[in-house]
């Protein structure tokens, strides 16, 4: 097996899974793909050094950029980036209908590759968006990772179902026994002045 060594850091190294990718960009800048923890990236370790590394017929070909945020044994966090570039032709990236970081990272509600692709295209090309850090400047969120999840949507609704994500979260609630108020609403307007009586009437009589 013939790997591609991305990055190299003591063992005590902590990575977060959410803010590490490798990303791959053709020779005008276009995203061609991504890879993290759950679609590729992996690690290994000897006694002295943590190495990030990827399988060579995994990566396609392109300029590479990894980015990433790791935590020594201090508990200090420190973002790096690296960039590197794997030569060969470049090919189009086929996606499937699989939904990956279901089967890698755990429970969740993710999206389908091809609907992430379009979703991270729709953040890519809009002017809010900050292509250093990969990241959204109206949230400061991550695209690469908030892209993936189902439960999640664009700030300026440009992609994903406000609507439906917030009445899951309610429908959730519920079930969880949990109660969820919307930022700026109180309750009904009339139990609140029946709550506000009764208190000052509560108060009187103290």
């Amino acid at each position: 097996m013939n790997i591609i060594e991305i990055y190299k850091d003591t063992v005590e190294t902590m990575w977060k899974n959410s803010e590490t990718f490798l990303c791959v960009f053709d020779d005008k800048n276009n995203l061609l793909a991504d890879y993290d923890f759950c679609t590729g990236l992996k690690l290994m370790q000897d006694e002295q050094d943590m190495i990030i590394f990827i399988k060579d017929e995994d990566l396609i070909a392109g300029r590479w950029v990894f980015f990433a945020t790791k935590v020594n044994k201090d508990n200090i966090s420190e973002k790096i980036q690296v960039d590197g570039k794997k030569d060969g032709v470049q090919e189009e990236v086929v996606f499937s209908d699989k939904y990956p970081w279901s089967d890698n990272c755990g429970p969740g509600n993710y999206v389908s590759r091809k609907e992430r692709q379009e979703r991270v295209s729709v953040c890519i090309s809009c002017p809010l968006f900050d292509s250093k850090n990969m990241t959204c400047t109206v949230d400061n969120v991550l695209i690469l990772e908030s892209t993936k999840s189902a439960d999640s949507f664009c700030p300026e609704e440009k992609w994903g179902d406000k609507e439906a994500v917030m009445a899951r979260a309610i429908e959730e609630a519920i079930k969880d026994g949990d109660i969820i108020m919307p930022s700026g609403v109180n309750g009904y307007p009339e139990d609140q002045s029946v709550f506000e009586e009764d208190l000052d009437k509560y108060l009187e009589g103290m």
